[in-house]
């Protein structure tokens, strides 16, 4: 064919900016543990292509706009904030936020007295619900009820009397709320 020779073309391959990687199966809510909470990051192109922390990024953290090492208050809008490492492939940063949400079941608690009844030698206690942010919890577990007269526990239930049942979170859970009701 008589050809030869040889031709070189000059190319350069462009940083991508951080800002096109979406966060993949990210934690938004978080319940107050009085742990720090720190959501798993994974950061991909819409190609698929998963980037590495620290060889591609780095990480921090925004509450209220500045920078905070405090993953354990609740809160609203705990920001991540990934950051395009120096001299990689990417550049430009990009973010997404997090709650933790406190986990006081005071306004939660739904206590159901029998009212002032007349003595009928039954015992007669309350009826408690409790529906924290959806969810049904389960009493011994996740709460305690308590009944006491004049402020000492006690189980009986029938006697003529001033009664007050005391709800408390217990667990992950805190708060309580206490009703009254009075057998004559």
């Amino acid at each position: 064919n008589g050809y030869k020779g040889t031709q070189t073309q000059a190319f350069e391959i462009m940083k991508a900016d951080l800002a096109s990687a979406q966060f993949v199966d990210f934690q938004t809510d978080f319940l107050y543990n009085g742990q720090p909470q720190k959501p798993e990051i994974t950061l991909e192109l819409p190609n698929g292509y998963r980037l590495e922390e620290d060889r591609d990024y780095t990480l921090s953290y925004k509450r209220d706009g500045t920078e905070t090492e405090d993953l354990t208050s609740v809160g609203f809008n705990i920001w991540v904030i990934a950051t395009a490492v120096e001299n990689g492939n990417f550049y430009g940063e990009n973010g997404v936020s997090y709650h933790i949400w406190s986990n006081d079941i005071s306004s939660s608690i739904n206590i159901t007295t029998p009212g002032n009844i007349t003595y009928d030698g039954q015992p007669h206690g309350a009826t408690v619900q409790v529906i924290f942010r959806g969810e049904t919890l389960t009493e011994g577990e996740d709460y305690t009820v308590t009944y006491k007269r004049n402020g000492v526990v006690t189980t009986d239930l029938a006697s003529a009397g001033n009664i007050t049942v005391e709800v408390e979170g217990t667990g992950r859970y805190v708060g309580s709320r206490s009703a009254s009701y009075t057998i004559m």
